[in-house]
């Protein structure tokens, strides 16, 4: 029998849950929720280098269509979308994972409708944004 010595230890890494990898339910979307879709968006869009501005909810479902990504309430809709994410952000701030931060803010429109609008940011392993 062979005997395996180590001289020198892997140092280990420090955990990072923001660079982690997360299960998306790629082959199963119904099971997706709105922090999963919204990351593995922003993972698309880090991907193609269109991040780092904000999107309004009409922007965000026309990405989602334009990379076939769906959640557990079928294809995204603009009306539908905004209204998850906003009662989510309202609670939660942000949302973090895969290497993604999706930041949220909210502006009145020329009609004085509050409407919400998403950035995507590349997520660095240390904890830094880009």
């Amino acid at each position: 029998m062979a005997v395996i010595t180590v001289t020198t230890p892997r140092t280990a890494s420090p955990f990072d849950p923001d660079v982690t990898i997360i299960d998306f339910h790629d082959n199963d979307p119904w099971k997706r929720n709105l922090p999963e879709l919204l990351i593995l968006l922003g993972q698309k869009l880090i991907q193609h280098e269109l991040h780092e501005e904000w999107f309004s909810m009409g922007q965000v479902t026309k990405y989602c269509r334009q990379y076939n990504l769906r959640w557990k309430h079928g294809s995204p809709k603009a009306k539908e979308l905004e209204m998850y994410a906003a009662d989510y952000f309202s609670k939660a701030g942000d949302v973090r994972g895969g290497g993604v931060k999706v930041e949220a803010k909210s502006q009145r429109n020329e009609n004085r409708r509050q409407e919400l609008f998403l950035k995507f940011i590349k997520l660095y392993p240390d904890g830094t944004c880009a």
